[in-house]
């Protein structure tokens, strides 16, 4: 909460008023962030060609995903490593938002499994689902990457790395 006031140039009790707690705090960041995150994604989307480049899609998603980390390190650093973590309300907040991209990621992936596969029914949707837990966890991995080793990785690089090896993952579907 210290930390908090000192950024935003008021006095700790005035961070009190806003929020009447820590979970209250966090809660409203993972709110912002979620749909911040959710709002850039979702454009990138529209933007890249999805089912038409998905490769392309993927990298860009990658990449959007892991300019917001890059764009708020403390927060993220809490969700990906933990940092300043070990409450429940957070840990379960951050839970629920996991599933609703992967939700988000394997209804984008149903469309290539039904392109680029002969897969149909119950089979098809279970890839799509190990597609978007799969997608999801390499955002997460490239999350950590990039928090721990900014030297060498940029949203960019990182992104355009992670997009090219889930799209060559699909030939495994």
């Amino acid at each position: 909460m210290d930390a908090i006031a000192a950024a935003a140039g008021v006095s700790k009790p005035v961070v009190y008023a806003c929020f009447g707690s820590k979970d209250e705090l966090f809660t409203a960041m993972l709110d912002r962030e979620e749909e911040r995150i959710l709002t850039e994604t979702t454009e990138a989307l529209a933007t890249t060609g999805g089912a038409e480049d998905p490769e392309g899609t993927l990298i860009r998603g990658f990449q959007v995903f892991l300019e917001a980390a890059a764009k708020s390190p403390d927060i993220y650093r809490v969700i990906f490593l933990g940092q300043g973590g070990g409450n429940e309300v957070v840990a379960d907040r951050i839970a629920r938002g996991i599933e609703q991209q992967v939700s988000v990621a394997a209804e984008i992936a149903k469309h290539w499994v039904k392109g680029y596969s002969d897969l149909t029914g119950p089979e098809a949707d279970a890839a799509a689902e190990l597609l978007g837990q799969t997608i999801v966890g390499l955002a997460q991995v490239g999350a950590r990457t990039l928090l721990r080793e900014q030297s060498h990785w940029t949203p960019e690089t990182l992104g355009e790395k992670l997009g090219r090896m889930v799209w060559a993952a699909r030939a495994a579907i």
